[in-house]
């Protein structure tokens, strides 16, 4: 899209687009998980804990993948103590999120899967930005 088809960006518009933000930020999505034949339910990932993540496994790819599979994952509920004790995770409070993750998706490719379906959810997966095309005379 070249200058002169694109409107310039309005306050209306940030505040339109934030409303819908609100809106959205609780959209939820099945998956349905191959090694079990069954779906999960997960929840879009925010912008703020995006972030977080980003910056805290930024050299560490299957950390970040696990902790968004751990934060997004609805059901089965991957935090509850109940889930850990009866998936009989005893080991570091470090190391709560990976074990977990690892006992209920022990398949590297699902986890993997699973996070980028929750990017796409959370329109994460892409940078959502393009360059200006200026067409000269």
């Amino acid at each position: 899209m070249n200058k002169e088809q694109q409107k310039r960006l309005t306050l209306a518009d940030v505040v339109a687009k934030k409303q819908a933000r609100e809106k959205d930020a609780k959209k939820t999505q099945e998956l349905n998980i191959g090694s079990y034949d069954m779906y999960i339910l997960v929840k879009k990932l925010d912008d703020e804990l995006f972030s977080y993540l980003n910056e805290k496994y930024k050299d560490d790819e299957m950390g970040m993948i696990n902790r968004i599979v751990y934060e997004c994952v609805v059901d089965p509920k991957l935090k509850d103590e109940k889930t850990q004790e009866t998936l009989g995770i005893t080991c570091e409070p470090s190391q709560i999120i990976n074990e977990t993750v690892k006992a209920v998706f022990p398949s590297v490719k699902e986890r993997g899967g699973i996070a980028t379906e929750i990017l796409n959810l959370s329109d994460l997966a892409k940078g959502g930005v393009s360059v200006v095309q200026h067409i000269k005379n």
